[in-house]
């Protein structure tokens, strides 16, 4: 950021792709038509050959801000916890983002382990700027987790969201449970969807999947203020910073 000589910087994870030849162009001109907005992401999709059920939740995840608005400000984040699990006040992405400089350099991404794009967007927004979704800027970017990494990454983000905005992801054991066994149904039926007869290891990878999920950020939750050995064994972040 400090070496860009241009008033826009975009941000490419190393693993996401675009896909389209106007990627760049529909971030540009999303900024240019929106000068109130110091940064905007886009969306993403799964690669091709991604696991259906990461395909699924990044989908359902970004269609949450289809036909909504697309410019998000501190006027639209609540401080009422029943609110705050909305991921549009303050959800951000550097997967595939494009910000503008002098926004940045009046507010430099904070120096913390995990999730400084998100806390940089909501310090954003608390400074009276504006940040975007560019719904056209799309690119192929998922994560082939296993179990355990799952778990972990699940941990990494309720931690940080306890930490930064002061809400829960998951509250308590009941809820880990009892959303779990959700995600187990709701997973099993597209799966089901997509293949007739679907083999008994998929119904387990499907359960597997919501169990370390939901445990996973009842965990970050309830652990959010641990900084010790057991932060270090849980996280994620912590594993791939070591390694």
């Amino acid at each position: 950021m400090h070496k860009a000589r241009g008033g826009l910087v975009v941000f490419l994870t190393q693993d996401a792709v675009p896909t389209s030849e106007h990627w760049l162009a529909q971030l540009v001109d999303f900024m240019d038509a929106h000068p109130e907005v110091a940064g905007a992401f886009g969306r993403q999709i799964a690669h091709a050959d991604a696991d259906p059920l990461e395909a699924s939740e990044i989908a359902r995840h970004f269609e949450t801000f289809t036909n909504r608005p697309s410019i998000f400000r501190a006027a639209l984040a609540s401080d009422d916890p029943a609110l705050a699990t909305q991921a549009q006040p303050h959800y951000f992405s550097n997967v595939n983002s494009c910000i503008r400089k002098r926004s940045w350099e009046r507010i430099p991404f904070p120096e913390i382990e995990f999730g400084e794009d998100q806390a940089w967007a909501f310090a954003i927004q608390k400074a009276g700027l504006a940040t975007g979704y560019v719904e056209r800027a799309v690119v192929r970017h998922s994560h082939a987790y296993g179990a355990l990494e799952l778990f972990r990454r699940r941990y990494d983000e309720a931690r940080f969201v306890r930490r930064h905005f002061g809400y829960a992801l998951v509250p308590s054991w009941r809820d880990a449970t009892r959303t779990a066994r959700m995600h187990t149904a709701s997973f099993q039926l597209h799966l089901a969807g997509l293949s007739p007869n679907p083999i008994a290891s998929a119904w387990l990878r499907a359960a597997t999947r919501a169990w370390a999920s939901n445990l996973g950020s009842f965990a970050g939750t309830r652990l959010a203020n641990r900084n010790g050995l057991v932060h270090r064994c849980l996280s994620l972040t912590e594993k791939l910073r070591r390694g």
